[in-house]
Protein backbone atom coordinates (compact mmCIF):
# COMPACT_ATOMS: atom_id res chain seq x y z
CA UNK A 1 0.00 0.00 0.00
CA UNK A 2 2.95 2.34 1.00
CA UNK A 3 4.42 1.46 -2.13
CA UNK A 4 1.19 3.05 -4.45
CA UNK A 5 0.99 5.93 -2.92
CA UNK A 6 4.79 6.97 -3.20
CA UNK A 7 3.74 6.39 -6.64
CA UNK A 8 0.89 8.98 -5.90
CA UNK A 9 3.60 11.61 -4.60
CA UNK A 10 6.12 11.19 -6.87
CA UNK A 11 3.36 11.44 -10.15
CA UNK A 12 1.73 14.51 -7.88
CA UNK A 13 5.54 16.16 -7.29
CA UNK A 14 6.09 15.43 -11.20
CA UNK A 15 3.46 17.59 -11.91
CA UNK A 16 3.57 19.98 -9.84
CA UNK A 17 7.09 20.35 -11.43
CA UNK A 18 6.16 20.69 -15.09
CA UNK A 19 4.40 24.01 -14.54
CA UNK A 20 4.63 25.52 -11.51
CA UNK A 21 2.58 28.42 -11.74
CA UNK A 22 -0.57 26.28 -13.18
CA UNK A 23 0.36 23.80 -10.20
CA UNK A 24 -0.24 27.00 -7.71
CA UNK A 25 -3.45 27.99 -9.44
CA UNK A 26 -4.63 24.84 -9.37
CA UNK A 27 -3.77 24.36 -5.71
CA UNK A 28 -5.61 27.42 -4.98
CA UNK A 29 -8.91 26.90 -6.70
CA UNK A 30 -8.68 23.29 -4.89
CA UNK A 31 -8.49 24.68 -1.14
CA UNK A 32 -11.47 26.68 -2.17
CA UNK A 33 -13.16 23.86 -3.24
CA UNK A 34 -12.34 21.87 -0.65
CA UNK A 35 -13.81 24.79 2.22
CA UNK A 36 -17.66 24.89 -0.47
CA UNK A 37 -17.61 21.04 -0.25
CA UNK A 38 -17.16 21.02 3.69
CA UNK A 39 -19.40 23.64 4.17
CA UNK A 40 -21.84 21.99 1.58
CA UNK A 41 -21.55 18.84 3.98
CA UNK A 42 -23.11 21.14 7.24
CA UNK A 43 -26.22 20.93 5.20
CA UNK A 44 -26.31 17.11 4.28
CA UNK A 45 -29.52 15.43 5.27
CA UNK A 46 -28.68 13.11 8.40
CA UNK A 47 -28.94 10.01 5.97
CA UNK A 48 -26.00 10.50 4.12
CA UNK A 49 -24.00 12.49 6.78
CA UNK A 50 -21.52 9.34 6.89
CA UNK A 51 -20.98 9.76 4.01
CA UNK A 52 -20.79 12.92 3.32
CA UNK A 53 -18.26 13.50 6.14
CA UNK A 54 -15.87 10.50 4.97
CA UNK A 55 -15.76 12.64 1.23
CA UNK A 56 -14.89 15.65 3.04
CA UNK A 57 -12.05 14.12 5.34
CA UNK A 58 -10.89 12.25 2.06
CA UNK A 59 -10.71 15.90 0.03
CA UNK A 60 -8.99 17.47 2.88
CA UNK A 61 -6.14 14.67 3.00
CA UNK A 62 -5.86 15.48 -0.99
CA UNK A 63 -5.79 19.44 -0.39
CA UNK A 64 -2.78 18.65 2.26
CA UNK A 65 -1.10 16.84 -0.26
CA UNK A 66 -1.56 19.18 -2.75
CA UNK A 67 -0.39 22.03 -0.42
CA UNK A 68 2.44 19.80 1.14
CA UNK A 69 3.97 17.70 -1.61
CA UNK A 70 7.37 19.42 -1.29
CA UNK A 71 7.40 17.64 2.14
CA UNK A 72 6.47 14.63 1.09
CA UNK A 73 8.41 14.11 -1.64
CA UNK A 74 11.32 15.15 0.62
CA UNK A 75 10.00 12.05 2.96
CA UNK A 76 9.92 9.37 0.27
CA UNK A 77 13.61 10.48 -0.66
CA UNK A 78 15.13 9.83 2.60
Amino acid sequence: MAEVRDEYIRALFDLSKTDPAKWATFVEAFKAYTIHELERITQSAPDTAQIAIGFGRKMKEQRDDFVGIEALMGKIKK
